[in-house]
């Protein structure tokens, strides 16, 4: 882990801290593009299912009645389905609980921020990443800029990737548009013009192509008070939507996950394994959105004395000190899934 300056040319901070965790825990924290977890998580379960066609895409669900004993799903285009129950892991836009009106009186919130999103191909055969001190792999580089800067490397052999992250501050998310790419090179190259020429994001963002570059508003939930309807229950950013500067996201999902089908296996009735999950995850998830939350504020604070602050904090958790004490104790060792080894492959 590094932390360098608002030049992107020194290293403030520095330490192998990310591989005592390893040690200690006997797994570390590391990014991985969604994309390769989805496709991960896809061929496990066609394996499984020897190939059958589990999987449906690009269905709309558009209606969701319950009976006594069952779901009956209606998709656009006019697909059907019955099934004893349905998780809803649709996002913080859920269609499942809008359909089910499941607590939809609490919307996603704009939390005030928006986040430029590359990705690099290949960085192995880009001399710029492979001989930097800095940005060598294996690191994660955090840094000051219009918000957080980070970047680091994920993926292996044909599938190595450089990616890199700036947020900023913005009373509006970016436009909604049908195709990703229109205007945010445009856009991000306003932002640019807020870093020092020396900065490395300048030659990143020259690295990125056009279809490689993301640009979104950022957006959190508060969380549900409600997490389940009769057979439906939610999972997620359906229900606990955090925001992305403690990298849990997906984290939490896959957590809500597996304890979810723990309770679905050890109860008798799915309502007493509704409360359960809902119980055990909603004080967790909570503690993580909030976590989020006041990393986020610090920030993009303008206040000087906030600023130093998290430079403090930053430093210390890049150090090993108490602050990566404390995301320990929370990230890992509250974590419900305790064997974890029995899932790995």
């Amino acid at each position: 882990m590094k932390r360098i300056d608002k030049y992107g040319t020194s290293v403030l901070h520095a330490s192998n801290a990310l591989e005592q965790l390893r040690q200690r825990h006997g797994f570390g924290i590391a990014g991985c593009l969604r994309a390769d977890l989805v496709d991960l998580l896809a061929r496990e379960l066609q394996d499984k299912h020897e190939g059958k066609g589990d999987l449906k895409y690009s269905q709309k669900l558009v209606g969701i009645h319950q009976t006594a004993d069952a779901v009956e799903l209606k998709f656009e285009g006019g697909q059907e389905d019955v099934v004893d129950l349905v998780i809803g892991a649709d996002g913080i836009n859920s269609s499942v609980a809008k359909l089910l009106n499941i607590d939809d009186s609490i919307p996603p919130v704009y939390s005030g921020a928006n986040i430029f999103y590359g990705k690099i191909p290949d960085p192995d055969s880009i001399e710029f990443l492979c001989n930097h001190d800095v940005f060598n792999e294996g690191s994660v580089v955090n840094g000051p800029g219009t918000g957080e800067f980070i970047a680091f490397h994920v993926g292996s052999g044909d599938n190595k990737t450089f990616i890199w992250a700036n947020t900023y501050a913005s009373p509006n998310p970016p436009p909604k548009r049908s195709d990703w790419n229109h205007g945010n090179v445009r856009e991000l190259e306003e932002i640019l013009t807020k870093f020092p020429s020396s900065h490395p994001i300048h030659q990143f963002a020259g690295m990125t192509g056009d279809s490689d570059l993301l640009h979104f508003g950022l957006y959190y939930r508060h969380h549900k008070t409600t997490w389940s309807r009769g057979r439906v229950v939610l999972l997620g950013d359906a229900c606990h939507a955090t925001l992305p500067y403690v990298g849990q996201g997906a984290n939490q999902a896959i957590e809500d996950a597996i304890y979810l089908a723990t309770c679905l296996a050890t109860h008798e009735s799915y309502n007493a394994a509704y409360q359960d999950y809902y119980d055990k995850r909603f004080p967790r998830t909570k503690k993580i959105v909030q976590l989020a939350g006041f990393m986020h504020n610090l920030y993009h604070s303008k206040n000087w004395f906030v600023q130093q602050l998290l430079d403090f904090l930053l430093g210390s958790a890049i150090r090993g000190g108490f602050v990566l004490k404390v995301v320990e104790s929370e990230i890992i060792d509250e974590c419900p899934v305790k064997n974890y080894k029995q899932y790995i492959h």
